[in-house]
């Protein structure tokens, strides 16, 4: 049998190498590693129609989740009204974000909070797959596996290689950042896939798209461009004027994009005056907003001995290293060969990333903040890349590993594969309580927390027994496994961890020491097996894709809410009965340019989005100094008036670096009394104020239920 065959999303026999069980040796090319590879172009295409499914079904099943968009939209379009120089007035119409005016558009053609946001919410599950799926078809250009790659993820078992900026999977309330990363990721895929239309085109446009994104994608390219003379595709090096223009043409549209963005916010935020109390030159503004930079969590300097900053970076190089020791040995312009150059690139944009991560991260440690432009891009966030990029090489690694070892091995090593997969559906599928006898291998309180370090584990037992092993190649091999071991140990308290890491290890490598063994004692013909193996392969991915759906989700724990007596308000990023409720209050009492007053951090959440009632100070509010310094003045009076936080406060730096905004805004609001309540509502020119169930304001109540207190500030006459 040829050295080029290689095993289905488990074992792959290519056309001519006997009949398949179920008669389907046919579709194996396409499949997994048959002799032959289909167009990546087919594959990619068959992938997007596969997850654009996945993700109609998940919004079917798990609902629609209210999006960030919706509050940009309301503002550039107008429904939703602040007053001149306000935070959210000035930010949003002002920032440079194709998707913020595109989810505008649609506000304007119906301003539906219900249509924009599952629009959104299908964009982030649809890139959560697709990308990790693109990646990994390719490194293997075979189907099954990026299949593999891409339900893996939606498994949310790589949720914790996420850094100081989380990696979420299934659709939240904050989707820019995610959307963003994940449309330059996309980048990378139709650049190394050839597509200039698609890859072009995001190239041009990813400054509008996520402009930090630019930061690392753009060199990345250029570095494709001098390098290689051409981007992606197949094999010989062309710099024909013909090639240059097939990719100048599609990046020179997408900067014309950038260009018409530009127009469009210069003219709609010229013109505009500030109005008092935002017209304000606040001292120590600069000193506050260089301790909000200095205490948010997602500018602090990283821990390295965490998931997202050592072993993220570690694992990533190790599987990258025995991918390339795979990958050799090919003939230019062969698939292989490419599958291998697919890999180089991936490597350097891998290199270039944690090169920064840690030289920035040293610069923070040794000399102190960075410059504020820097700050402003999140640095420390690209780490998110490679854990992202995780799931795809490690399948990607198995896929290779197969590709060399004998029928029977390779039998074997499909059988493993497909058994995890099909118990992590099971399990899945069961919500864990019925299968705890798979711990540690699987079991967790939300996801399937050590699903990848079980992978892991297959990995290397697959990379131990491949064909064309030396006694050196095997001691690397185990010298790889005891460092990722050790390094499991070292940054998690949880032993489950490790163990699970070196239980799959240790399993799996007696199934391949043994199995190929006694199966050459049997009479069954089991090369005939790959395609019914393949298939049940899938049919496992196809199972644990339901289980994915029906699971308890990671965001599902995060962004729970509870009210008085810990009764169960479900999510946050949901519009409840509470927030219907509001919502009727304030059409039927309140003018729809009214401003009203949420309580720092608590409930209800989001309160514009889901009314589309203006709100003085909120979450968001705050954030927008993350990306408009500017507005530093105008927020620092906001924080330091409404909830008595204020960075530029020596005696408070040290609660408020411990994240205890909460505390901070409740003692106030508890202790204020009514004239300071009426003060503060004639400076700011709201009435309206939103306290947590059980709190005790100096205010009449005109509205309650277990989430929250709505009441009404009264006139001076009133009162």
């Amino acid at each position: 049998m040829s050295s080029r065959v290689v095993g289905a999303v488990a074992a792959g026999h290519g056309p001519g190498s006997g009949k398949s069980l179920l008669g389907l040796s046919r579709f194996q090319p396409a499949l997994w590693m048959g002799e032959k590879p289909v167009s990546i172009g087919w594959i990619l295409i068959c992938g997007a129609l596969i997850w654009a499914a996945y993700g109609v079904i998940n919004a079917l099943i798990n609902g629609i989740f209210v999006d960030e968009a919706v509050v940009s939209a309301g503002v550039i379009n107008g429904t939703t009204t602040y007053p001149p120089g306000h935070p959210s007035q000035i930010f949003y119409p002002k920032a440079f974000s194709l998707l913020s005016y595109l989810s505008a558009a649609i506000w304007a053609i119906d301003a539906n909070l219900v249509v924009l946001s599952a629009l959104r919410n299908f964009l982030f599950i649809f890139l959560s797959a697709f990308v990790p799926f693109g990646i990994t078809v390719l490194l293997t250009r075979r189907l099954s596996w990026g299949l593999l790659a891409g339900i893996l993820v939606m498994t949310e078992t790589a949720f914790r290689f996420g850094g100081t900026y989380p990696i979420y999977i299934f659709p939240t309330f904050y989707s820019h950042g995610h959307i963003g990363i994940h449309l330059a990721l996309l980048a990378v895929v139709f650049v190394l896939a050839g597509s200039a239309r698609f890859g072009g085109g995001l190239l041009g446009m990813l400054p509008a798209l996520h402009p930090a994104m630019a930061i690392i994608i753009w060199p990345w390219a250029a570095v494709c461009f001098v390098l290689r003379n051409h981007i992606g595709g197949g094999g010989k090096s062309s710099g024909r004027p013909r090639e240059f223009i097939k990719w100048a043409l599609p990046i020179g549209l997408g900067l014309t994009v950038c260009l018409v963005l530009a127009i469009i916010i210069l003219l709609k935020s010229s013109g505009a005056d500030v109005v008092p109390p935002y017209d304000t030159q606040e001292a120590n503004s600069e000193l506050f907003l260089s301790k909000f930079l200095e205490f948010d969590g997602h500018r602090k300097l990283f821990d390295i001995r965490t998931f997202g900053y050592l072993v993220n970076p570690l694992a990533f190089f190790i599987i990258v290293g025995i991918l390339f020791r795979r990958m050799k040995d090919h003939q230019p312009d062969s698939a292989d060969y490419v599958c291998r150059r697919n890999l180089t690139w991936i490597l350097a944009l891998g290199a270039m990333i944690w090169v920064g991560i840690y030289a920035l991260g040293l610069f923070k440690l040794l000399i102190g903040p960075l410059p504020l432009l820097v700050e402003i891009s999140l640095p420390f966030r690209f780490s998110n890349i490679t854990g992202m990029l995780l799931i795809p090489v490690t399948v990607a690694g198995m896929a290779w590993a197969q590709k060399t070892m004998s029928p029977e091995a390779r039998t074997i090593s499909m059988i493993l594969i497909t058994g995890l997969v099909l118990l992590t559906g099971i399990y899945m599928l069961l919500g864990g309580d019925s299968l705890r006898f798979l711990a540690p291998l699987l079991r967790g309180s939300v996801g399937v927390r050590y699903l990848i370090f079980s992978v892991w584990g297959l990995l290397f037992s697959l990379e131990m027994f491949s064909g064309g092993r030396r006694l050196v190649d095997g001691l690397a091999t185990l010298a790889m496994v005891g460092a990722l071991a050790g390094v499991l140990l070292l940054v998690s308290p949880d032993s489950r961890v490790a163990t699970s890491f070196l239980a799959s290890f240790l399993l799996a490598s007696a199934a391949l020491a043994i199995g190929p063994k006694a199966l050459q004692f049997t009479r069954l013909n089991f090369q005939s097996w790959s395609s019914a193996l393949g298939m049940t392969m899938i049919a496992a991915c196809v199972l644990v894709g339901v289980g994915t759906l029906v699971h308890v989700q990671v965001l599902d724990k995060l962004h729970a809410i509870q009210g008085e007596n810990n009764y169960d308000l479900g999510r946050w990023d949901v519009v409840s009965e509470y927030d219907q409720e509001l919502d009727r209050w304030l059409k039927a009492n309140a003018d729809p340019n009214e401003m009203i007053l949420p309580a720092f951090l608590s409930q209800p959440r989001e309160i514009q989005a889901k009314t589309g009632q203006p709100v003085l100070m909120d979450l968001g509010t705050l954030a927008t100094i993350y990306y408009n310094p500017r507005l530093a003045p105008q927020v620092k009076i906001l924080m330091g008036d409404l909830y008595g936080i204020d960075y530029a406060n020596s005696d408070q730096v040290a609660m408020i670096g411990g994240s205890s905004y909460f505390e901070i805004a409740a003692e106030t609001w508890n202790e204020r009394t009514l004239q300071k309540w009426q003060a503060l509502g004639q400076k700011y020119g709201f009435r309206l104020v939103v306290a947590p169930a059980g709190s005790t304001l100096d205010l009449p109540v005109v509205l309650s239920n277990p989430a929250w207190t709505l009441h009404a500030i009264p006139s001076r006459t009133e009162s």
